[in-house]
């Protein structure tokens, strides 16, 4: 089951945070003008790694390219 987590703000913009612990996966949610752009990260097989890992992934990586996302 999914849960969204809190907010983080990067760059000045909102990004959303959800994970799934038990599918292995995290994603992040960040609007983009009238479009949402998400980050899913996934680990396919188990065991998976804990699910802070996994977001900490996700995060990064929308922290690495935000700048590129129009507001």
């Amino acid at each position: 089951m999914d849960h969204w987590m809190e907010d983080l703000t990067v760059d000045g913009r909102v990004v959303g945070v959800t994970d799934s612990p038990d599918l292995g996966e995290c994603m992040t949610y960040v609007q983009s003008g009238q479009a949402g752009i998400t980050t899913l990260v996934i680990h396919h097989r188990p065991p998976h790694p804990p699910v802070s890992e996994v977001c900490d992934r996700a995060i990064a990586f929308t922290k690495a390219t935000i700048d590129k996302m129009p507001p």
